[in-house]
This record gives structure tokens, sequence and C-alpha cells, in this order.
């Protein structure tokens, strides 16, 4: 595998993991739980990356 294929493999994963991050996000808003910094933090490293890189970010981010 290319550097390039290794680097878009790992970027669609943080893309997948974003949108799961967002789904969890989401629901604890559906259901007015606190949502930990830590994961807002994540989500939005996670969409900043993804810009730094020309990612589309997923349509839930």
């Amino acid at each position: 595998m290319t550097d390039a294929g290794a680097q878009s493999d790992k970027l669609g994963e943080v893309a997948r993991l974003a949108s799961l991050m967002a789904d969890r996000i989401l629901e604890a808003q559906i259901m007015e739980r606190p949502i930990p910094q830590e994961q807002l933090n994540a989500l939005v490293n996670a969409a900043w990356l993804l810009q730094d890189h020309d990612v589309p970010w997923p349509p839930l981010v």
C-alpha cells in the first residue's frame, strides 16, 4: 500500500469515527444529557483534521 493510500484509509477512519461521535452528541442533546467536553473536543479536532486534508465532513458532522 502506498503512503497516500494509507493516509486515505486513516482519514476515512477519522471521518467514520467523527460521524459516530456526532451521533453520540446528538443523542445526548435529544435525551437532555450533558455532553462530555472530551467528546466535543474530539469531534472538533477530527473536523479540523479532515478540513486540513480537504476531506469532506460526514453529513452529521
